[in-house]
């Protein structure tokens, strides 16, 4: 069976009864802290010009843009909602995706799940399942292969699979719209083609979520996507897509951030933590870090506080 088809009834055929306690614990805590996240970013130029266009490209609805007094339609609050989780960079993460699935997955979920007036239970499963989608893709990707980790190459599969779910597609319809959404989803631009970050631009999420849950509509509309999507074996890795679905869940390996920027740096804001704590006469920081991480800062080259002793910082890869 074609990769994309296993999935597709993964998704449509999982019973809502065996989700794990841990999972659905897990999934609460993340839910709060995507909250968390929406509200340090909600005031953030990305998502102010995202509530707007929000409601002016897609249309006014029922459906809450979340902290406002502001609705939109479903497909307009799920972009919305997604761009103000991820505008300051402190939304959930897992290692082997190399990159964020809530951002994408919850605002999706909880918008269908709001226009469909799904249950608790419904709800809980379909961001595991979009979970499950969006990381078991990113991971499935062999690193030579990988030209850019901004998550819309692949979280536009778990906004569609957690969409499907809640408006109780069945095993093909929900495969199509996740090879629509795979197949339609933002191209991105490469992380070498962007020298500086600072614009309004944050990692093709929003338009992910955009073409996930349309995608959906579409399945269920007739629509038709290539479900040979995830077949070439030198860009998937097969048994990463589809071994074990439901015996774990890949939701519980996320992590949480505890400062606003991408986890490379972590290290860094750890260890110059540490040395204030500690009281270190600091004269002069160097940080050492890897090619990758040069990629994400403004300032490629700070100057030095001021000359005299060298700490120097190893930031793991």
């Amino acid at each position: 069976m074609r990769a994309v088809l296993e999935l597709g009834e993964f998704v449509s055929s999982y019973p809502a009864s065996r989700l794990p306690a841990a999972t659905r614990q897990t999934i609460s805590l993340l839910i709060l802290d995507l909250i968390g996240a929406t509200a340090a970013g909600l005031r953030s130029p990305l998502a102010d010009a995202a509530r707007n266009a929000a409601v002016e490209a897609y249309g006014e609805g029922s459906i809450s843009i979340w902290l406002t007094d502001n609705h939109s339609s479903v497909v307009g609050a799920a972009m919305a909602n997604s761009a103000a989780a991820s505008a300051l960079d402190i939304d959930d993460g897992h290692r082997g995706a190399a990159g964020h699935a809530g951002s994408g997955v919850i605002p999706a979920a909880l918008a269908v799940a709001q226009a469909v007036d799904a249950s608790y239970s419904e709800t809980m499963v379909a961001i595991a399942l979009g979970y499950e989608i969006a990381l078991r893709v990113a991971s499935s990707r062999p690193i030579e292969t990988v030209d850019t980790y901004a998550s819309g190459r692949w979280v536009g599969y778990g906004a569609a699979a957690a969409a499907c779910r809640l408006l109780g597609l069945g095993a093909t319809e929900t495969a199509h719209a996740l090879a629509i959404a795979g197949s339609e989803g933002p191209v991105v631009f490469s992380t070498a083609s962007a020298k500086f970050v600072g614009n309004t631009v944050k990692e093709g999420i929003p338009p992910a979520v955009v073409a996930g849950v349309t995608a959906a509509y579409r399945a269920r509309a007739a629509a038709t996507g290539p479900v040979d999507l995830l077949e070439d074996n030198d860009r998937f890795t097969r048994h990463v897509l589809t071994d074990n679905l439901g015996s774990s869940w890949e939701v519980q390996k996320c992590y949480l951030k505890p400062y606003a920027c991408c986890r490379y740096i972590h290290a860094a804001i750890d260890a110059i933590l540490a040395m204030r704590r500690d009281g270190q006469d600091i004269q002069r920081l160097r940080i050492e870090t890897f090619p990758q991480a040069m990629r994400l800062a403004n300032e490629r080259a700070p100057a030095p506080w001021r000359e005299g002793n060298t700490v120097s910082i190893l930031v793991a890869h």
